[in-house]
Order: C-alpha cells, then structure tokens, then sequence
C-alpha cells in the first residue's frame, strides 16, 4: 500500500513539522501544494491531506485540490490539521466533499499548532511549543492505524 500526504503549511510550519516527522518513520512521499498544486496522485492508494487552519478552514490550497482533483474509486484518504485552537473537528469540510465524490475518509488527526495569526499575534500568540513531541507520538501512533 502506497501513502502520500498533500499538504499546505504556511505560517509557523506546524502542519510541515508533523508531515516530516511522519516521512521519516513510515514509507510516506510528502507533496508540499505551495510548490506542486496539482500534483500526479494516481500510484497512491492512501491519500492525506493535511493544513494548518485558517480562520476555521483549511488552507484554500487543500481545498482546490480536493476539489479538483479525479480520485479513483479505490483511494481512501485521510485527514490531518495543525491549529491553535484545541478540541476542534476541522476535517468536516474535506470529509464531506469527498464523500460526495465517492472516495472515503479513513480517519482525521488534529493537534495544537504555534499561532501568532490575527488577534493572537498581539498577545504573543498562543499553544507555544506545539505540536511537541507528544503531539508527533499521537501522529505517529494515527498513521500506523491506517496502514
């Protein structure tokens, strides 16, 4: 089985920090979108998607993409988002949209990411340190699920 994670990390490179990491201990290839939007993802049978959260959303990057791109019926894809806000489901959006093309969503990771984005640059930003360490285990531990 062949995984691949899309992704878009723009500001603190929280959503980049837990994709490498993940490169580096499974047999994952990484496509970074703000280089390749529109990559070739047909040798792939698990296809993540991951990006920090913008104001509520997944970065347009990932959503264009999502959008746009012809899956084949046997890919299933899988979600993962980097934001400051705790305890939220950001992978709604996405999950819904692919369902809607057929493809099914196998599963979503969330953790804290540094952000300094808006209101929250003035006060020094908030979930400094994160994603750490433990957040990379838990990611670690979402991946192997999938295989």
């Amino acid at each position: 089985m062949k995984f691949v994670i899309v992704y878009a990390s723009i500001h603190h490179q929280n959503t980049k920090k837990i994709v490498d990491d993940l490169c580096e201990c499974f047999p994952v290839d990484s496509i970074d979108l703000t280089q390749d939007p529109y990559p070739d993802i047909s040798s792939y049978d698990r296809i993540g998607l991951a990006s920090g959260i913008y104001f509520g959303s997944v970065h347009p990057l990932i959503k264009d993409f999502v959008e746009k791109t012809k899956f084949r019926k046997d890919q299933k894809c899988f979600v993962i988002t980097t934001a400051g806000a705790p305890f939220l489901d950001f992978s709604g959006f996405l999950c819904r949209t692919l369902k809607k093309k057929g493809i099914e969503c196998c599963g979503s990771f969330h953790c804290r990411g540094y952000d300094t984005y808006a209101i929250f640059g003035k006060i020094g930003g908030i979930a400094k340190g994160r994603p750490d360490t433990k957040d990379i285990m838990r990611a670690r531990k979402f991946l192997d699920s999938l295989k």
